[in-house]
């Protein structure tokens, strides 16, 4: 048995630690994380986050381990990983500056969302 999910992604890296990324690479080659398969993270020339796969919908159980790896990565910029559950729960990770939190996926009125100042969320600062 298991929990399927869908990993969608989005992220700009201004500065990334090649080891690190080298790293991770290596480890997704050696299945280090469970459920994660032939995927491989990449950023193009503008810094803008590239994970490829031939399967996005998988039994992601080590998905907090392969967020903290990520994190390693991206020395400055930022990344979020969303996942989907089957039952359509959500929940992921934000990255920023090397480090990276967990977030739950919440559905609130817009006149709330846009009375936060959610304006330094994707700053590099």
């Amino acid at each position: 048995m298991g929990y399927y999910s869908t990993l969608s992604f989005e992220g700009k890296a201004e500065k990334i630690n090649k080891e690190a990324l080298e790293n991770l690479n290596k480890m997704l080659q050696e299945d280090k994380f469970q459920g994660f398969g032939d995927m491989a993270v990449k950023f193009d020339n503008e810094g803008n986050l590239e994970i490829e796969s031939s399967e996005y919908c998988a039994k992601f159980y080590d998905n907090e381990k392969f967020a903290k790896e990520l994190a390693k990565v991206i020395e400055k910029g930022y990344a979020i990983l969303k996942f989907t559950g089957e039952d359509g729960e959500v929940w992921g990770y934000f990255i920023k500056n090397g480090s990276f939190e967990y977030a739950e996926g919440i559905l609130l009125p817009k006149r709330i969302i846009e009375s936060l100042n959610l304006s330094n969320l994707y700053s590099c600062k």
